[in-house]
């Protein structure tokens, strides 16, 4: 009986496919070894990408969360540390002030007046604070300042006040404009709405609704438009007004620091349950990952075998073929 075979060429291109065939076979089990995931999903999960899809877009959302909670935890961080600025030096401000009322030195007044007038105003840029372009105390509109500058707000203060005015109506003068329906109004350029609330998570969201005219920050700023007052200057009062301004000016800077310290707890409330949000996601995506990873991972021993296998029979593949080149008549006849 006659047995089928092949001839040069023939042989020659099986050889090569063979080879081919395990060239890809090796780069894929190479990739398994390497990454620990399977190199064909489709292959892996027999078609149903489901609950693979499924677990991708969960874990899309939890990063999303994630980055939402990182994002308002610095702005959180800011705001925090921008009340911390604003009340670190009432104490002491409120004791310059408390004395010199007390004293009735002109050359006092007229310090602790110039000390609370650059308070005045490191306040104000305190509260135009901005973080990437975007306005921390004004409201939904973010885009722009807070407050109008401090020489604006004075001189509209300035502009409504009766320098014949008793100490007392000077003081009530200053209190109502600084109160909602006074002439601050038109110095905040924010909006009263607050901003949009912010998913931390499924079902749980915050929303930031700290803004320059809350009534603890319309209480510190006429608490320390007081005291900028009691430098005499503009207007021109005299040294009994000045005193008055001065003792009410701390005595408003003492419960101003108690309110603004409140602020700051609720924005410390407000932090922390971003954090829990923010640690809550990305055990959810660890989660996740785990799951997906119980999908698409490798046996990584019966790869490693498996190339161990093909690397054998690809050097067989290499001698039968080396040895198959020389099969010629020369070769024969030698």
């Amino acid at each position: 009986m006659i047995q089928p075979s092949f001839g040069d060429l023939a042989q020659r291109l099986q050889l090569q496919r063979l080879g081919t065939g395990m060239r890809t076979d090796m780069k894929r089990l190479l990739r398994e070894v390497t990454t620990g995931q399977v190199a064909d999903p489709g292959t892996a999960l027999r078609g149903d990408h489901a609950r693979l899809s499924a677990l991708d877009t969960a874990r899309g959302r939890s990063q999303a969360h994630v980055q939402a909670a990182q994002e308002l935890a610095g702005h959180l961080g800011l705001m925090q540390r921008t009340l911390d600025r604003v009340s670190e030096p009432l104490v002491d401000l409120s004791t310059t002030l408390l004395t010199a009322s007390q004293t009735g030195d002109t050359v006092r007044l007229s310090q602790a007046g110039r000390a609370t007038r650059a308070a005045f105003e490191d306040t104000v840029a305190a509260l135009n604070t901005q973080l990437a372009g975007r306005s921390l105390f004004a409201g939904a509109r973010t885009d722009g300042p807070a407050l109008a500058d401090p020489d604006t707000l004075m001189d509209a203060l300035v502009g409504s006040l009766d320098p014949t005015a008793t100490p007392a109506d000077m003081v009530a003068a200053v209190d109502a404009w600084f109160a909602g329906g006074g002439g601050f109004d038109g110095g905040f350029l924010g909006t009263a709405a607050p901003e949009a609330p912010i998913t931390l998570a499924s079902g749980q969201q915050i929303r930031l609704d700290v803004t320059a005219e809350d009534p603890a920050f319309r209480g510190l700023l006429a608490g320390l438009a007081l005291g900028a007052l009691a430098q005499g200057d503009a207007p021109a009062l005299d040294r009994a007004t000045r005193q008055a301004l001065a003792e009410a000016s701390g005595l408003r800077l003492l419960a101003a620091n108690a309110a603004v310290i409140t602020v700051a707890e609720t924005v410390g409330q407000a932090e922390a349950r971003v954090e829990a949000a923010r640690v809550a996601a990305e055990t959810e995506g660890t989660a996740l990952d785990v799951a997906r990873a119980g999908l698409l991972d490798a046996d990584p021993y019966a790869a490693a075998a498996r190339l161990d296998e093909l690397m054998a029979q690809l050097d067989t593949l290499y001698t039968v073929t080396a040895r198959s080149s020389r099969l010629s008549l020369t070769e024969y006849l030698r």
